[in-house]
């Protein structure tokens, strides 16, 4: 692969009422970009939880070969900020860290509100495809300027019932059909 590349550090999406499917094409490992998730991290009660038993907001840390204390703010821990690697999140919610692998074939649902990222690959490249589910226009369908794909060329492909539109009215622009 020639050097890893960087991912995302932890990111926090806030898209109420949302789950994403994720399924993989190629084996997902630690070292091929696993999916790392934060249990409990989807609630803001329940992280004010887990912060209360550890010592935030000064967290000890592992840098360098150095231990030092880092001073974290509440809010930045769900920017995608990543505080220059994952030590932080690991001091502050080790036991809550998940890491997802899977053969390809394999999938898993996750709730993007979650604390979540994909390790950055070190061998072989990772492939896999996520779709978000949601039941609105969420923030990210307008910022990536999504646009429904006409009815007509869908037409016949996708039977035309009650629960196919319920499953698809983000996906096709039916405004002039039904």
């Amino acid at each position: 692969m020639g050097h890893a590349f960087k991912t995302s550090s932890f990111l926090k999406i806030n898209l109420p009422h949302n789950i994403r499917t994720v399924s993989l094409l190629s084996f997902l490992q630690t070292l091929t970009g696993a999916h790392e998730y934060i249990r409990g991290t989807h609630r803001q009660d329940l992280v004010q939880e887990i912060l209360a038993r550890t010592s935030f907001p000064l967290v000890e840390i592992e840098k360098d070969g150095k231990t030092q204390k880092v001073r974290v703010e509440f809010e930045a821990l769900f920017s995608g900020a990543g505080y220059d690697g994952d030590a932080v999140y690991k001091s502050l919610f080790g036991d809550q860290m998940d890491i997802i692998e899977g053969k390809p074939g394999s999938a898993f649902f996750s709730d993007p509100s979650g604390l979540h990222h994909g390790r950055p690959p070190e061998k072989n490249a990772r492939l896999l495809v996520w779709i978000r589910y949601g039941l609105y226009r969420n923030r990210a369908y307008q910022n990536d300027e999504l646009a429904p794909v006409n009815y007509d060329w869908a037409a016949g492909r996708i039977p035309d019932s009650p629960r196919h539109r319920h499953i698809n009215r983000l996906l096709l622009d039916d405004s002039d059909v039904f």
